[in-house]
């Protein structure tokens, strides 16, 4: 078990039990102090590129890198430095150094402690890659609103990496880093993908897009003329400009009260809008008369206290924004409430809070007085960055599932408003959640060691009844006594069925009871999967849940008269496969009626070939469960994104199946040699990747070719891909 599944409902001792999150890599009260930096992979010679780090713990300090490998070995090499007191690590690469995979070490200090953190960023430094390579177009440029919208149909511009002459054959492309006015875009993923087989890069339309020059490096597999096959860096390779004439624009607070006989100066507007030839100006003023001013390059409005307005009076400010890509008005966007008077603050302050690790935390000020105040943290701790407080009302929230360790910790929160501010420190104590756990297997009979790398899973031959329990061992519940076991979902025998007939499972224990003697049909003699939510004190205020699939493989020997028999054994038969890298995974055990493994499998080809199936485990709540079939599910969503305009054949399952004119396209298939291969970022939606149980028929022939176009084909369901984001 790679990770531990999410859907944890956590309590706090401040309210009720609500929901949080269940993830590996937990920091608990032993582990103390966590750090990490983004991934770093791909660099080329001469580049340059700063990376921070974010942690869990006391707020860091004292950073130093004290090791440095290459390829393993140690070296010595000034393009590594990091920051003392922030800990941004400084890439500096330069055209003397060795191409290879670079390992740096960091240590720090937190809460009087050194911790180490061996290898904790990777650096692969490539070669150029080779010359003669472009981008065809080398530059793109599209407005914000092209790509925003997710509904859109319209077809976005994309570019193709282009080679001159015949000297160059290139085998692969990937993005190796994205930056955006920059700075290095995290899950630029999100928003660029490129075309493993045919180098075309593509934008991925999302919300998150904003103004800006995106430029892209790419990684790049090259072949030369008389030479052998080899990786090259393609720095700046592609640049995309995302322009927008001024969309928005807003001013905080957007009505706002000054006292008779006195003058106000805004904070800087909020704006869409690209920034080049941007100007701000004043439209119109109402009362005309009122001496108001915009600041052309910032946007900052100026009421002068010179001026007239009394007690009641109301100011109507609209504002013209253009630039380079047009203009708006923005019609009384701002409003001025002329008023007798404004009370200073006098009084200002919280009660401590003590709450749940891992819990929803929620709390407002005790005391507070004063006009139009406005609530803000002071150089909140890095520790505490989950918190979040509401500027108008001063509640402090933290989400369900945050990840705030055991321990006690300061914050300061500052009121204010236009006639001064005051402060209040409070002590927030995270103490340990009893029922909080992360981790739950019932393991698995296939000898498979460490338990918890894999998924629970167990192979059933016989017909007899078995009972498979919870392995307590392996497992970190602490109070079980205080547990229940529900099954939620799973595979059924039959689409038609409404419940799981072969399977039950024991509330108080978590033993689960099956019964093979209800598969009475080849055809149902198959790998199932149980969904299961492990709920550990319920009803409390400290209440976990973690949902769990479990896995069994009643698969039996295909017999079928007057052809050969077959025995197919994936070991381990849950691939576990994390949608952003894709993989290939291995064949398949292969035995004859004779129970003798197969020395030639030349002649065996397997296929998806129909009923598909998934289970949503982790991932967005838009991920709905079920087949390609019924409208809304995750898979109906995949399978259209991938047939496009060309229309929809749900029947089978054309995404994964093997034998397609265009493989290249496909999410998934079954090579000849009988290897899975899982392509990387198809499977997601705009909503996020694939978190969950993906299974569908796969098909046997033994006369090496297509086995849905020769002798009636084997039918089973021999394995799960379990897509897991942080495996």
């Amino acid at each position: 078990m790679k990770r531990l599944f999410n859907k944890v409902i956590a309590g706090l001792l401040l309210v009720s039990a609500v929901f949080g999150a269940c993830t590996k890599n937990e920091l608990s009260e032993e582990t103390g102090f966590m750090l990490f930096y983004p991934d770093v992979t791909d660099i080329g010679l001469s580049y340059n590129m700063n990376v921070k780090p974010t942690y869990r713990g006391q707020t860091p300090s004292d950073f130093k890198v004290y090791d440095v490998t290459l390829d393993g070995s140690k070296c010595q090499t000034d393009a590594f430095a990091v920051e003392e007191n922030t800990g941004v690590l400084q890439i500096r690469s330069n055209a003397s150094m060795q191409v290879g995979l670079y390992a740096i070490s960091i240590s720090c200090v937190s809460g009087g402690k050194v911790y180490e953190f061996p290898d904790v960023v990777k650096v692969n430094l490539m070669r150029p890659a080779p010359s003669g390579i472009t981008m065809d177009p080398a530059e793109l440029e599209l407005f914000v609103t092209q790509v925003n919208d997710v509904n859109s149909t319209d077809e976005l511009p994309s570019s193709r990496v282009v080679t001159e002459g015949e000297h160059i054959t290139i085998k692969s492309y990937h993005i190796a880093n994205v930056r955006r006015d920059g700075q290095a875009l995290e899950e630029w993923d999100k928003f660029f993908a490129i075309d493993n087989a045919a180098g075309v890069v593509s934008i991925i339309r999302n919300p998150a897009f904003v103004p800006g020059d995106y430029v892209l490096d790419l990684k790049l597999l090259t072949t030369a003329v008389t030479m052998e096959s080899e990786e090259g860096f393609f720095a700046d390779a592609l640049k995309v400009a995302i322009v927008s004439p001024p969309v928005e624009l807003a001013y905080e607070p957007a009505v706002k009260r000054v006292e008779e006989g006195t003058g106000f100066i805004s904070q800087p507007p909020y704006y869409v809008a690209s920034a080049k030839g941007l100007k701000f100006a004043l439209k119109a003023v109402y009362p005309e008369s009122t001496p108001l001013t915009v600041e052309e390059s910032t946007g900052v409005i100026t009421l002068s206290e010179d001026n007239s307005l009394v007690v009641g009076d109301q100011v109507l400010v609209s504002v013209t924004v253009s630039n380079a890509y047009g203009s708006r008005d923005f019609d009384q966007i701002m409003k001025i409430d002329i008023v007798e008077y404004i009370e200073p603050i006098s009084m200002f302050s919280y009660d401590d809070v003590t709450m749940w690790y891992n819990t929803e935390c929620r709390f407002k000020p005790v005391e507070v007085d004063g006009d139009d105040v406005r609530f803000a943290f002071v150089d909140l701790p890095e520790s505490l960055s989950a918190l979040t407080i509401d500027e108008l009302t001063g509640e402090i929230s933290m989400a369900k599932g945050n990840k705030v360790p055991v321990g006690e910790y300061v914050m300061t929160v500052k009121v204010s408003n236009d006639k001064g501010f005051m402060t209040d420190d409070i002590a927030l104590k995270v103490v340990e959640n009893p029922y909080f756990f992360t981790k739950v297997t019932w393991g698995n009979n296939l000898g498979l060691t460490p338990v918890l790398d894999y998924a629970s899973q167990h192979r059933i031959r016989g017909s007899e009844e078995v009972v498979v329990s919870v392995d307590k061992e392996n497992s970190d519940i602490k109070d079980w006594d205080n547990v229940r076991f529900v099954l939620v979902d799973g595979s059924k025998v039959k689409t038609s069925d409404t419940k799981i007939k072969y399977a039950s499972i024991d509330e108080a224990t978590g033993d689960i009871t099956l019964d093979p003697s209800v598969l009475t049909s080849i055809d149902n003699k198959r790998a199932h999967v149980l969904v299961i939510d492990v709920i550990a004190g319920e009803g409390t205020v400290g209440e976990t849940v973690c949902r769990v699939p479990v896995f069994f493989d009643f698969n039996a020997p295909r017999a079928k008269t007057g052809v050969p028999e077959y025995t197919v054994e994936y070991t381990p038969f849950v691939i576990q496969c994390n949608p952003k890298a894709g993989g290939t995974f291995p064949a398949p055990s292969i035995k004859d009626a004779d129970g003798v493994e197969l020395a030639d499998k030349s002649h065996i080809r397997m296929t998806y070939r129909r009923s598909a199936n998934y289970w949503n485990i982790g991932g967005p709540q838009t991920h709905v469960n079920g087949d390609p079939n019924t409208a809304g599910t995750f898979l109906n969503l995949l399978w259209n994104s991938y047939y496009g305009t060309s229309g929809s054949i749900y029947n089978n399952v054309i995404p994964v199946y093997s034998y397609n004119k265009s493989l290249d396209k496909n999410i998934a298939y079954i090579k000849d040699d009988l290897t899975l291969y899982v392509a990387p970022e198809k499977w997601r939606l705009e909503d996020g990747y694939a978190d969950g149980v993906f299974v569908a028929e796969v098909i046997l022939g033994y006369e090496g070719k297509d086995p849905g176009s020769g002798v009636s084909p084997y039918k089973m369901y021999p394995f799960f891909i379990w897509f897991d984001t942080e495996f």
